[in-house]
Order: structure tokens, then sequence, then C-alpha cells
């Protein structure tokens, strides 16, 4: 049989990076405040993380959280998938 030669030279040209690594924020350092209505006390009071109750009907001081967590994913994201006109006549002759 015939044996083909193989350099490592060769072999990282012919590999293209296959993602970017995205530098993920940690998320205890993420706080939105927002005012919940205490019913022991029949006031308002400011909390910084979302209750359970907000979590599961969606509320805006949970949705605000979330986007705080996904802040630098979202933004990476959005970078990610807006090509140049070059890049889409390329593709598509248009």
């Amino acid at each position: 049989g015939a044996f083909a030669s193989v350099t490592q030279a060769s072999m990282r040209q012919s590999f293209q990076p296959v993602a970017e690594v995205v530098a993920m924020r940690p998320t205890a350092d993420v706080t939105v405040q927002g005012r919940v209505f205490n019913r022991e006390t029949g006031g308002a009071e400011t909390t910084l993380k979302p209750t359970r109750t907000q979590k599961s009907k969606h509320q805006i001081n949970h949705l605000a959280f979330q986007y705080q967590q996904q802040a630098s994913e979202l933004e990476h994201r959005g970078r990610k998938g807006t090509k140049s006109k070059a890049e889409t006549y390329g593709r598509y002759g248009w």
C-alpha cells in the first residue's frame, strides 16, 4: 500500500476555528432593583433579585434580571449574525 505524508503545518492550515469563546459574566453580580408588595406589612419593599412568583409569571423584574444575566451573550450573538454587503453579495449575488 501507499502511504501519505502529513505534516503538522499542513494539518493546521486545513482546520478553521470552530467557534469563538464567549467570556460569560458570572451571574452572582447581577442585580436589578424592583419593588414587591409584602402582604404581611401591607407595603412595598425593594428587592434585588426576582421572586419565584415573578419568574413563573414572567413579570418585568424577572425579565430585566434575565436580560442582565445574558447581556454579553446576546450582544455577541447579535454581532455574529450580521454580515457585510460583500459577504451577502458573494453568497447570493445581490
